[in-house]
This record gives structure tokens, sequence and C-alpha cells, in this order.
């Protein structure tokens, strides 16, 4: 059986909706950026969840790890007796539209194949146990092949980042900004929307049948928030996460 059959869906979960919401990377500004998905892979982290690891090319590189499920193999997470859809599940279900056509009401329809990948993944560096090395690894995966060379538009958010520490063989945050040792923070790619590369559309715009609005709004946003600011909490009220992390799925987080 192959990961991306084994998510759990919801029956009471709209799985038609794509409804727009207000790494490794060279990216350092906000903005759109004209890319191309390079190649990309189901991925599951040490306690079960699973995500879609995405490698774009073009006006900029970019490698950004999708988490869609919880450590239950759910796509939707339980809030005030509802239910609700992962944002990032939404959001590779309006990748695939975009740059496929097919609308597709489960991941679990991607087709995937098995492939072997050279890789690199972040380990625990033998020299130095309380830091991670990158170590490039081959390994079998399972490859979304409909979505190699696909030419998308993408809106990246610059956001602080958390400081974290390590406790045990864990990081957790520390509910402080992450920054260097002159007081600057630490930024972190974060992906806000998708685009037709030819059109413009959202995927919401394209299921609609109407024509681009959207991305001129997301263009206004970025504009007067080029920098989403992080907000003090609690310490260890989340796990540090970035756009590699290998946990589990916590608490969503929706831009907007």
């Amino acid at each position: 059986m192959s990961l991306i059959s084994q998510i759990v869906e919801s029956n009471s979960v709209d799985s038609s909706n794509v409804e727009d919401y207000s790494g490794v990377s060279y990216i350092k500004e906000s903005g759109i950026y004209d890319l191309k998905v390079k190649r990309a892979w189901v991925i599951e982290s040490a306690n079960g969840a699973l995500g879609i690891h995405t490698e774009f090319e073009g006006e900029a590189m970019l490698e950004y790890d999708f988490w869609i499920t919880n450590r239950d193999k759910q796509t939707f997470y339980t809030k005030n007796g509802k239910d609700n859809p992962m944002p990032s599940y939404v959001d590779m279900k309006k990748l695939n539209y975009i740059i496929t056509g097919q609308f597709l009401t489960s991941l679990a329809q991607l087709q995937v194949s098995n492939q072997i990948v050279k890789t690199y993944e972040l380990k625990e560096d033998p020299e130095n146990p309380d830091k991670k090395k990158k170590f490039e690894v081959e390994k079998e995966v399972e490859y979304i092949t409909s979505w190699s060379n696909k030419e998308v538009k993408v809106a990246i958010q610059m956001a602080e980042k958390e400081e974290s520490k390590k406790e045990g063989s864990k990081y957790v945050g520390t509910g402080k900004r992450a920054e260097d040792k002159d007081g600057n923070p630490y930024l972190d790619v974060n992906i806000i929307g998708f685009y037709n590369a030819e059109t413009n559309q959202t995927a919401n715009e394209m299921k609609k049948e109407v024509e681009a609005s959207q991305i001129n709004k997301d263009k206004e946003r970025l504009e007067k928030s080029p920098v989403r600011l992080f907000k003090a909490k609690k310490a260890g009220a989340s796990k540090s996460t970035g756009t590699t992390s290998g946990g589990a799925v916590a608490k969503p987080n929706v831009f907007g």
C-alpha cells in the first residue's frame, strides 16, 4: 500500500473546497515568483505524518515540505466540534489543479511511482551531537510524476522565525524571536498562494471560471506586509518547525 493512499479524509469536510484565503531557499524577499516544479514526492515524518516534499526552480530556488496530515494520517483537525481541512492539504490540491488542470477531491488520487532519488537530509552530526548536518542520501520515494517541470507562480511572504532549543532529542520553541548576534531576525520562507502561470488565476478562480483578481490583492498585501512579524508566546507552546521539518504536524497555521 502506498503512503499517499493511507490518508484519512473527514466525511464532513468539503472535498471540493479550493477557496482563497487572505527549507532550503535562495529566496530572500517577499514577492510573487515565476517558478516551476522541479520534482516532488511523498514523505513521512518519524511520527507518521505525511507530507509532500516539493522543489521549485526558476526565478528562485526553493525546497518546501507541505505537511498534509497529522500522525494518524488524517487530513483534517477538529476545532469546536467541527472538522477542518489541514491548510497545507488544501494548498497541495490547489497546486495540483493549477499545474495539471485535474481537480482531485482527495490527494489519495495522485498518481505516484516508486523511484530512487538523490537528496539531502538533516541528520545528527557524529562529530557534534548537539547539531545537525546535511548528508547526501539515495532513497526510494513515491514520486509525483505529473508535477515535474510544470510552471506556476508562487506568492512568498518572509516571516520571522521562532527561536528553538534542544530538549532531549527534540527541538522546542522558546516563545522568542530568533535573532543573530546583532539582534537581526532570522527569516523563513512561507508560501501563501499559487497562480496559473499563463492566466494568473488561483485554483478557486479557475474552478469558478472567473478572471484573475486575487493575485493583485496578494501583491498589495505583500507590499504592505513584506515580513510577517513573530508574535511572542509562552515557551514550549509549539514545536519548532521549518519548511524542512520532519516532526509531526502540530496545530495548523493559516496565513491571513
